[in-house]
């Protein structure tokens, strides 16, 4: 578990949230789609539960795209009428590949090797997943069209939801890769004690709700049942983890004391206050190094240090395909503060076009609207009115679900 996931937002139960939730990235995914252009639109479609495939093609209907039946076989793994197709500008047809569940690993390499023909111009393709172990097949026998995939679509239904289980290497890839919304479907379907860090990609998803009632692992069953009481810090059995990590960081310890709890915190927090890290090539994850580098930049800009905290900032920014998007969204987010307090706006635009980029791997109207709120106060000195109009749509979004914290900070900066 990693220390910047440990201080993860987890949102409030709302009313209907499964519900918001599933509208949310519906609209995302066909606003995707119908502001295509002539570009090409391939999305990893993650589907289960009850009513979730009839949201998905409800979704289509409304925002005008036709849906086409795309059916995986052996004789024709990529369907003739989608191998036929010459896309325009005016394309509006989703060709929804199913039946990938009855596909044989030699189908799936074979569909591997045609995946260039889901990029063509004009073509929207959705490769459409309802089981946990279809989604590892597809992971370890086509990891080439999985590479290629520029969306996944996270659509679960109100119960219903399948158990599942899937492999520890399918597991590292996603997590290497930074993919939250595969790491969600796994944490919603999966029987295993719940993972934190997938578990709050779950939750910031909107699917927490989901998953009530379901018959799961007792631990799962134990921390959603905290959850939906409104359980304030719960961080499953993490809290003694998170107390050293904060007194190693800002607390004034004696020797006995830091010796005493280091072992108990993460081993970022133990680099960061220790100095510089080992080479990279000695650690396990890169994800580590990353988060010594973010509480790095915190101390730098706690000893009034801007440079030496901007350098942090950088290093702990991971790659737009690397692993914890989460992190990079804090780093970012610091680093446009930073920025613009030191005046420098071409940088800080920079910075919000990067950030642009991680929200949709993030699967999560929390980082939508944290995105669209840093965007808001860098045009605010410009352009007041729009940035108002941003602003109200964020709280709108952060209220909406389950972020009333947030939504009421932006309410009080505009009153």
């Amino acid at each position: 578990m990693s220390e910047a996931m440990l201080a993860s937002i987890w949102p409030q139960p709302v009313r209907d949230g499964v519900l918001r939730a599933r509208t949310w990235h519906l609209q995302q995914y066909t606003r995707w789609m119908t502001r295509a252009g002539a570009e090409p639109r391939l999305a990893l479609v993650l589907c289960a539960g009850d009513f979730a495939r009839e949201a998905l093609l409800d979704a289509c209907g409304m925002a005008h795209v036709e849906v086409a039946p795309a059916p995986v076989t052996a004789s024709h793994p990529l369907a003739p009428a989608l191998a036929a197709h010459n896309g325009n500008h005016f394309n509006t047809t989703l060709y929804l590949m199913d039946g990938l569940a009855d596909a044989s690993p030699d189908t799936l390499r074979t569909l591997d090797g045609q995946r260039g023909q889901l990029r063509r111009m004009a073509t929207w393709v959705g490769v459409l997943v309802e089981d946990l172990a279809t989604l590892t097949a597809l992971q370890a026998h086509a990891p080439g069209l999985m590479r290629s995939i520029q969306r996944s679509v996270l659509v679960l239904g109100d119960a219903g939801v399948p158990l599942g289980e899937t492999t520890a290497e399918a597991l590292a890839t996603w997590r290497a890769q930074g993919r939250v919304a595969e790491l969600a479907f796994a944490e919603a379907l999966g029987a295993h004690a719940p993972d934190y860090d997938d578990l709050s990609r779950l939750l910031r998803a909107g699917y927490g709700a989901a998953l009530s009632g379901q018959a799961i692992h007792p631990e799962r069953q134990r921390v959603l049942s905290l959850w939906t009481q409104g359980a304030p810090s719960f961080r499953l059995d993490q809290a003694e983890g998170a107390a050293a990590d904060a007194a190693l960081r800002h607390g004034q310890l004696s020797e006995d004391d830091a010796a005493r709890l280091a072992p108990k915190a993460s081993r970022a927090t133990r680099i960061a206050i220790r100095g510089e890290a080992p080479p990279l090539s000695t650690w396990t994850s890169g994800t580590d190094r990353l988060q010594a580098a973010l509480i790095r930049a915190e101390r730098r800009a706690e000893a009034g240090d801007l440079d030496g905290c901007l350098s942090a900032l950088k290093a702990a920014e991971p790659s737009l395909e690397g692993p914890m998007p989460e992190l990079a969204m804090q780093a970012l987010e610091k680093t446009i503060t930073l920025l613009g307090f030191m005046g420098d706006r071409g940088a800080a635009q920079a910075a919000l076009l990067r950030m642009d980029e991680h929200v949709p791997r993030l699967a999560s109207p929390y980082f939508h609207a944290l995105a669209m709120e840093a965007r808001a106060r860098f045009v605010q000195p410009l352009d007041p009115a729009r940035a108002r109009v941003d602003l109200l749509e964020a709280e709108r979004i952060y209220r909406t679900h389950g972020y009333p914290e947030a939504a009421a900070a932006i309410m009080e900066a505009l009153a």
